[in-house]
């Protein structure tokens, strides 16, 4: 009964997740239509599984190691963020999932008086660096390609072929950096709790149902990263996907889940910022940075009154 209650916990977890989160893969390139959403959604659903079992395990390891855990408090955790986390999908706010289930860690946490702080410092900063990291990249990768296509001298049509070759092979880089760094948000409470399963076992799991989420969910949230926070032309897409596919990948290395959609974001206020501040749509980004804010307390204080009411006995 526990094996099954951490399948339908992963599921739930994986499809809003992939529902949420592929809107930061290939979000700009569907809604400036360089890629159609059902190329978009299967590339990010096969490379999604194969980032998450290649290079899943180290993100499995840390989300494990922020408190103790078992069976039924993983489980709570997972509910709970998927619930957090569907609502905000269906209203079509870009979330933080890894956010959420950390937060959801530490309200299990405080109530049992076991959160390792040594390791949620790690991840916390590690928040912080997304968002600016992917604005720094953006800018350079902005920089650095506007320059070298200037001595490129191609017509429209052969320009608007490159650049939607680029973000098809920068939205796999995404999908890849995406399965290898965020399964663990759908997993990682897992870990530890059922000693035959291994981490690339979990990882399996939590990526078939990320790229799942994304074939069945992702649209919308496609279109409202894609056009919301600045108007967004092919080439500026095309820095957003590489750069923050880049910065994700990077934590990915370190082994901390960060947020793609921090990540995102940054990169296109990073663009709207080489083009001038006067492009960002503030309205958008202020709706974005609260949810950011509302994911993760949510899921702390249910977490924290479920354990209260269901297990603390």
């Amino acid at each position: 009964m526990g094996i099954l209650l951490i399948i339908i916990t992963s599921a739930l977890l994986g499809l809003t997740l992939g529902g949420n989160d592929a809107g930061n893969v290939f979000g700009t390139a569907v809604a400036t239509r360089f890629v159609r959403f059902r190329t978009a959604g299967l590339l990010t659903f096969f490379f999604v599984i194969v980032g998450a079992v290649l290079q899943g395990s180290k993100g499995i390891d840390t989300l494990s190691g922020i408190t103790t855990q078992n069976i039924n408090t993983s489980i709570l955790v997972g509910l709970v963020v998927s619930f957090v986390g569907f609502i905000l999908t269906m209203l079509g706010q870009p979330i933080s999932l890894s956010q959420a289930v950390v937060g959801g860690l530490i309200g299990l946490g405080l109530t049992q008086n076991e959160v390792q702080w040594k390791m949620l410092w790690k991840v916390l900063i590690c928040w912080l660096l997304t968002p600016l990291g992917a604005g720094i990249i953006a800018i350079i990768c902005y920089k650095i390609m506007l320059v070298s296509l200037s001595h490129i001298k191609v017509g429209i049509l052969t320009r608007e072929t490159y650049i939607r070759r680029g973000l098809i092979i920068s939205g796999i880089i995404g999908a890849y950096a995406l399965g290898a760094n965020n399964v663990a948000n759908t997993v990682g409470m897992f870990a530890g709790t059922m000693k035959d399963v291994s981490n690339t076992e979990l990882a399996l799991l939590g990526g078939f149902f990320i790229g799942t989420g994304v074939l069945l969910f992702s649209k919308s949230v496609m279109m409202n990263i894609g056009k919301g926070i600045v108007l967004l032309d092919g080439f500026s897409a095309l820095i957003v996907v590489l750069s923050s596919g880049i910065t994700v990948y990077i934590f990915s290395l370190v082994g901390v889940p960060v947020s793609t959609t921090q990540a995102v974001v940054g990169a296109i206020v990073g663009v709207g910022i080489y083009h001038g501040v006067h492009t960002l749509q503030f309205k958008v980004i202020k709706d974005i940075l609260l949810s950011w804010l509302v994911a993760p307390i949510a899921s702390l204080i249910l977490t924290s009154a479920g354990y209260a009411i269901f297990l603390n006995k």
